[in-house]
């Protein structure tokens, strides 16, 4: 299939907006190659990864030992035909109104308390986290995702807390930055590019890496909140 996708980048996996920046700064640098980003979760990235429906999978779930993107992790789903690219270490955790104003410290608060909850949806990276916080904590899920606000994208949780619409919602700080929301960190996290190796050296996937270590990606980067991009484009397999 992506032997016929000439003057297209395309992109499937984790929501994430430094990515979404990158992907800009792409358009801008590459005007002759049109990017195409889904933004279906982790799991359906490396599904169509997998069956050869995009040029990058942008994921971040955690190994079943909850360790982060191990490699050997990636390689039992993808087999050993790829190649793994730093892209970033970010916070989530718990988006809040300003000043916290029911004094929220942790999801086990949100349940006794019964708050309203902004939950993304099975398979993506973020509803993983949280299912193995409440396994950690030994909490129930269905005490907390059956009357939950679901909603599509980090942006979308923290938008809905600003809204009133939740109390709060698990999502990465960047978005609690851009909104002014407050926030309590709960785990950092390696938010990761998989390549097939056949496709590694494509024109266009190299555009792409090639910019992370750009000067505008760096001023980006440094403009939004909760990122680590010191290892940004470095080659972990």
């Amino acid at each position: 299939m992506l032997d016929r996708a000439g003057g297209l980048l395309l992109i499937a996996g984790s929501d994430d907006p430094l990515l979404d920046n990158l992907v800009s700064l792409f358009r801008k640098r590459f005007p002759e190659t049109i990017p195409l980003r889904s933004r279906a979760g982790s799991s359906e990235g490396l599904l169509a990864l997998k069956r050869g429906l995009c040029h990058i999978a942008c994921v971040h779930l955690m190994s079943p030992e909850g360790t982060g993107n191990s490699i050997e992790h990636l390689t039992e789903i993808l087999g050993d035909e790829i190649a793994v690219v730093a892209f970033a270490l970010r916070k989530q955790g718990l988006v809040l109104p300003p000043g916290n104003p029911l004094g929220i410290s942790s999801i086990s608060d949100i349940i006794r308390n019964r708050h309203r909850f902004a939950i993304r949806e099975a398979g993506t990276g973020t509803r993983l986290l949280l299912d193995r916080e409440l396994d950690r904590l030994d909490l129930d899920p269905v005490d907390l995702i059956g009357d939950s606000l679901p909603v599509d994208s980090h942006l979308d949780a923290a938008m809905s807390v600003m809204r009133g619409d939740a109390d709060t919602a698990l999502a990465i700080e960047a978005v609690s930055g851009m909104l002014g929301l407050d926030f309590i960190p709960l785990h950092m996290e390696r938010f990761d590019l998989v390549i097939r190796k056949e496709n590694f050296f494509h024109e266009t996937v190299q555009g792409l890496l090639g910019l992370m270590r750009d000067n505008e990606f760096e001023r980006i980067s440094g403009s939004l909140m909760g990122y680590d991009v010191n290892d940004a484009g470095r080659i972990l397999l």
